[in-house]
């Protein structure tokens, strides 16, 4: 399907005041009347409502929309095309879910024009921090034959969904300090100390994933970071995710996010760099008050390196259990289709 993309300019709303269609030479350059047009302040006008000027005035547009390029597109895309590599680290938990991995297909791969890449880095079994195993407790029961199985059959199938996008996976027996330290060995990384804490582990993992990703070929603009037991129940509006700064959602009880976020390729060194060193220096704080705060929001000019926004991206805990009560703030715009999907089974269920 061809789609032909119309740009539209909307400038500051002081005062409206259009381009009368007798004011436009029925003879002209139209890309010069274009260039003219918007280099003036139209205090309101859109150009779309100068270019209807125009037509009411005869003129060929032809010209102008014959210099525009033709994109090929498909239904479902939504935004600006952008080269994306998604990072999934974290214990493997929910993620074999049909509804869960195919709605991460749905709604976050399929949704973006441009190329979407996925690096898992998977850890078997359900522990975890904040009581994740008690609520995490009827799910674990129903996959007690395979919930600690790095190569379980139902997680195969899992990241076979994502066909020719998956390219780098990992799963390891437990994600603790041994799978981490052996993951350094390969890579080469011998002035390491790992520290069998949560928080560390986290941020650890999370950084071989950036690592493993810098390492491809591969060019990308934005670098997701997101958890296998984390779900995505609406389409991604790739237009609001920047390619300037990292973008971060609240969550509740005053923290931020650290289980889906985004960050720039071109802000991982001033940004990235200095998270992940803190944390393989040894700290352990707890991420989701930490990496989006004072310290992490200027680079060293000054310029903001973090924005707020909203995903539609929640913690799955099971076929009917979503922590749809983080999504706080701007995130409060998703929260009641979450709790919708929550009820209706949504994770359990595939969509293609």
């Amino acid at each position: 399907m061809l789609v032909a993309v119309v740009l539209c300019v909307r400038f500051p709303m002081a005062h409206r005041e259009t381009t009368p269609s007798s004011a436009i030479p029925k003879q002209h350059d139209q890309s010069n009347f274009l260039q003219t047009n918007l280099n003036k302040n139209l205090a309101g006008a859109t150009l779309w409502e100068t270019l209807q000027a125009e037509v009411s005035a005869g003129s060929n547009l032809v010209d102008i929309f014959g210099s525009l390029p033709v994109v090929e597109g498909e239904a479902g895309k939504i935004g600006q095309a952008k080269r994306v590599a998604i990072c999934a680290t974290g214990h493997v938990r929910t993620f074999v879910l049909q509804g869960l991995y195919s709605g991460i297909k749905e709604n976050l791969l399929d949704t973006n024009p441009g190329k979407v890449d996925v690096y898992f880095i998977g850890h078997a079994g359900a522990d975890g921090a904040d009581g994740a195993r008690e609520k995490l407790a009827d799910f674990i029961k129903a996959h007690a034959d395979n919930i600690n199985d790095p190569s379980d059959p139902g997680l195969k199938e899992a990241l076979d969904f994502f066909g020719e996008a998956l390219k780098h996976h990992e799963v390891h027996p437990d994600g603790s300090c041994a799978d981490l330290e052996r993951a350094w060995e390969k890579d080469g990384i011998t002035d390491r100390q790992c520290k069998d804490d949560g928080n560390f582990l986290q941020m650890a993992w999370l950084d071989h994933c950036v690592r493993t990703v810098q390492k491809r070929e591969e060019q990308y603009d934005i670098l997701v970071r997101t958890r296998p037991d984390v779900g995505v129940f609406e389409p991604v509006d790739w237009n609001k995710i920047s390619t300037s700064q990292v973008n971060y959602m609240q969550k509740d009880a005053g923290g931020r996010a650290d289980w889906f976020f985004t960050i720039p390729t071109s802000a991982i060194d001033a940004y990235w760099k200095p998270v992940s060193e803190m944390y393989l220096g040894g700290a352990t704080s707890l991420p989701d008050y930490t990496i989006f705060n004072g310290n992490f929001e200027k680079d060293a000019e000054g310029k903001y390196l973090i924005e707020e926004t909203a995903f539609p991206a929640a913690i799955v805990r099971g076929s009917n259990a979503v922590d749809c009560f983080r999504l706080v703030g701007q995130g409060m715009s998703f929260a009641s289709d979450c709790k919708q999907k929550e009820s209706e089974g949504y994770f359990d269920k595939l969509h293609m």
